[in-house]
C-alpha cells in the first residue's frame, strides 16, 4: 500500500514498475492499464471519482503512459489540475491492470491519496 499526497487542483506524475511474486518485471506493453480515485477502495470502479487509462484503455499517452514501450513493466501515471479541483480530503486510489484478459490490482498499486487543500 502506497499513500500519495497532491495539493488540489495541482498536476501530478509518478513512475509505477508491475512486477511478478518473484520481483521479475511483467511485460505490460499490451495491457490496459486503469487509476482510480474512490470514496472507498472497495466502491465500483464505475462510481470512482476520478478514472484514468492508457492508450489501450481509451484514455491515451496523456492519461497513463509507458516509461518506454511496456516490455519493462513501467509507467507513469498523470494527473491534471481537473482531476483533483473538486476534490479535497483523504481517498482511496488503486491501479487495475488487464492482462490476457485477468484483472488484478498489483502489490503497492493502492492506497490512500491524501488531497490537501490551497489557500
Amino acid at each position: 500500500m502506497t499513500d500519495i499526497n497532491i495539493p488540489q487542483g495541482n498536476d501530478k506524475s509518478w513512475e509505477v514498475t508491475i512486477t511478478d511474486q518473484d520481483d521479475a518485471v511483467v511485460d505490460i506493453s499490451t495491457a490496459e492499464i486503469y487509476f482510480y480515485i474512490k470514496t472507498d477502495l472497495n466502491d465500483a470502479d464505475a462510481d470512482a471519482l476520478v478514472e484514468r487509462g492508457n492508450t489501450a484503455a481509451g484514455g491515451g499517452n496523456t492519461e497513463i503512459s509507458f516509461t518506454t514501450d511496456g516490455s519493462d513493466g513501467k509507467f507513469q501515471v498523470h494527473l491534471v489540475p481537473a482531476n483533483t479541483a473538486t476534490l479535497e480530503g483523504r481517498y482511496a486510489w488503486k491501479v487495475e491492470i488487464v492482462l490476457s484478459s485477468k484483472t488484478y490490482t498489483p502489490d503497492d498499486c493502492y492506497g490512500t491519496i491524501y488531497i490537501v487543500g490551497v489557500e
